[in-house]
């Protein structure tokens, strides 16, 4: 069997898995994409189903079972009937939204069959009630968001069922009165958010609510004029209390006693009266190391005349007498700085990385790539004695580069700046395809040059300058290239969707099968093949006895030294250039993400060494061959010479 013949064979064994993994990556999302409802959005994976503004006025029944995010955001549906998905073939569904659709009323058991939904969201809708059982047993849903609707009352079982729920948003509604057992049946219940229900008593002479498990109790713009230490007695868990934009002048102090975990009490855009009571309350919090402003907003006083706009620190600058307060020194000049907000910090500086670092290197290594490139199809191209086998796997290399710098770099960038996709959602899958196209031309060539180089070593005496023989193999070898870097490069693309940004992020699960699949074929599998090549390559040669015979030995000799410093100086690039993008990307995408912030800047690294690998071609063939670094001389620095280069130098009539 031919060496050649033999060495793609076993390359073709080692991807066979890879092949099955692509199948199963392509079929799934074809599947999906013929049992999605008219209308509507199916994720890759089947997972995410989104069909806002489908002028849907009734819940559809064609939904695969396998859905587990439901999207039926502006709708017509504007009441949901008992049992209404019951028959929708929804049993798996965890999260439900159904904003915006004008629903006046919810009826009991209407979501009956839905008993895996961990979130609901009711959103600016009209809903005015919440019936006794409203929820069933959903003893599964962990997070209920009713926001943004008119709901005044709220039945003692309102919420019977949510055994499991975590968080309830309710801001923005017309409550006026929350029954204090209301969450006696959620003892798991976390985050409360009551803020903009400006028509809600709080009581002073009893507790407000009772839950224990209550960690977060927003209140924000609800009208609140006084607190008493009885107001919050059930909810002695609570660790933050927002109280801002209310009518609060004075704080009991009594307050905080009742609640001996609190670590943040957020009372700005108070009228707050700066009085001898303020003043406990501020050293209370002072000794307790609580915090009292939220980002750029601070407490500030309204009241004494002298401290009227000034953060209620100033409290530190004052004496009580008999009930009244005095302020002395510098108080004028205590000013709040706002605490630094880590994580944003950390993004405002990777975006001034990106456009003050990572821009200009991207212009240099544009401008560098693109010429380098350019003049390496110009050699190859124009000048006979470099038409040689491997160099058209060169020239391939090189197109693959262009692409990569004159289409995805471009792109990304623009992207990146602008913070938003506006393209579509053609463009948004085209440019994910020609991404993934360009990195597997780029890998795919250089094992292919590989085997090449165990070719020209096993068969010296076959080494020659094009034939149509070796036309036809070569082209053919190269549409091969071409055809499965563009098949393996068809799941990213199938994995993107553009709405307001064009990303993976519908079809997340999907897309993190996509990215082990693009590190097994466009790293792994290119790695063991060069890998492979090699062994193979230096077992010949340690078996061999046969020598070559003198009239052929030198310049034979020479061509195989020059393909293997050519083969391993790409390899050398292919490695540097591709490995940690590929690491680095595969292990965000399956970390979670307080973990991914340690590595925006590790990632924008990777990033330009990938880009830097169409830079690093031109320059590794400059390094390792004779004839290119002439070549380069000749056309860069225009040293034109009439008289072609020797072409009994390396690779002529070889490579």
């Amino acid at each position: 069997m031919p060496a050649t013949v033999k060495a793609v064979l076993i390359s073709l064994l080692v991807a066979s898995p890879a092949l099955v993994f692509w199948a199963w990556l392509v079929i799934l999302p074809a599947r999906f994409t013929l049992l999605c409802p008219d209308g509507c959005w199916c994720s890759a994976g089947g997972d995410k189903i989104d069909c806002t503004n489908s002028s849907l006025d009734n819940i559809p029944v064609i939904f695969h079972k396998d859905a587990r995010s439901l999207t039926l955001d502006s709708n017509n549906l504007t009441y949901l009937k008992k049992d209404a998905f019951l028959s929708s073939g929804l049993a798996r569904l965890e999260t439900l939204s159904i904003d915006k659709c004008g629903i006046v009323g919810v009826e009991p058991g209407a979501l009956n069959g839905l008993t895996l939904l961990v979130q609901l969201s009711l959103m600016s809708n009209m809903i005015r009630e919440i019936k006794a059982r409203t929820f069933g047993n959903m003893s599964c849903l962990k997070r209920l968001y009713l926001g943004y609707n008119v709901i005044e009352n709220l039945e003692p079982d309102s919420f019977l069922g949510l055994s499991d729920l975590e968080y309830l948003h309710m801001n923005e509604n017309n409550i006026k009165y929350i029954h204090p057992e209301l969450f006696i049946h959620s003892p798991n219940l976390e985050l409360l958010s009551l803020g903009s229900n400006q028509q809600l008593e709080i009581p002073t002479d009893s507790h407000f609510i009772n839950s224990r498990s209550l960690k977060s109790l927003f209140m924000e713009n609800c009208s609140v004029t006084s607190i008493s230490m009885k107001t919050f007695a059930k909810v002695a868990g609570l660790k933050l209390l927002d109280l801002s934009a209310n009518c609060l002048r004075d704080i009991d102090t009594n307050v905080l006693v009742s609640l001996p975990q609190l670590s943040a009490f957020y009372l700005h855009r108070n009228p707050l009266q700066c009085d001898c009571q303020l003043l406990e309350t501020w050293r209370r919090c002072k000794a307790r190391n609580i915090e009292t402003a939220s980002g750029p907003d601070a407490p500030v006083c309204d009241a004494p005349s002298e401290v009227k706009g000034l953060w209620w620190a100033v409290l530190q600058r004052s004496q009580c007498s008999q009930g009244h307060i005095a302020y002395h020194g510098d108080y004028s000049n205590i000013k709040y700085n706002q605490t630094d907000d880590t994580y944003m910090n950390e993004y405002e500086n990777y975006m001034k990385l990106i456009k003050y670092v990572q821009g200009p290197v991207h212009v240099v290594l544009f401008i560098f790539g693109f010429t380098g490139n350019l003049v390496l199809l110009v050699i190859i191209i124009c000048n006979k004695e470099m038409r040689t086998v491997a160099n058209m796997y060169i020239l391939n290399l090189a197109v693959s580069d262009i692409i990569t710098l004159t289409v995805n770099l471009p792109v990304n960038h623009a992207y990146l700046m602008s913070g938003s996709w506006k393209q579509g959602l053609f463009l948004c899958k085209f440019f994910a395809f020609s991404r993934s196209l360009s990195v597997g031309l780029s890998a795919y060539s250089v094992a292919v040059l590989s085997i090449q180089r165990y070719n020209v070593t096993v068969n010296p005496l076959h080494i020659r300058l094009f034939s149509p023989a070796t036309c036809r193999v070569t082209m053919a070898a190269i549409c091969g290239v071409w055809i499965v870097a563009s098949v393996f490069a068809l799941p990213s693309a199938l994995s993107m969707h553009a709405d307001m940004y064009c990303s993976h992020y519908d079809s997340q699960n999907y897309y993190t099968k996509v990215v082990v699949f693009e590190l097994l074929v466009a790293c792994i599998l290119p790695l063991c093949v060069i890998v492979f090549s090699y062994i193979m390559t230096a077992r010949h040669l340690v078996k061999s006895s046969l020598p070559i015979s003198q009239q052929v030995q030198h310049p034979q000799e020479n061509t195989r030294r020059s393909i293997a410093k050519i083969v391993l100086g790409l390899s050398f690039v292919f490695v540097i250039s591709y490995g940690p993008y590929h690491i680095i990307w595969t292990y965000i995408n399956l970390a979670d993400f307080p973990e991914k912030r340690e590595l925006f800047y590790t990632y924008s690294v990777s990033t330009c060494l990938l880009v830097f690998n169409s830079c690093f071609n031109p320059v590794a063939l400059c390094c390792t061959s004779l004839a290119f670094r002439k070549h380069f001389k000749r056309y860069i620095m225009c040293c034109h010479r009439r008289n072609a280069p020797n072409t009994n130098f390396e690779l002529t009539g070889s490579t």
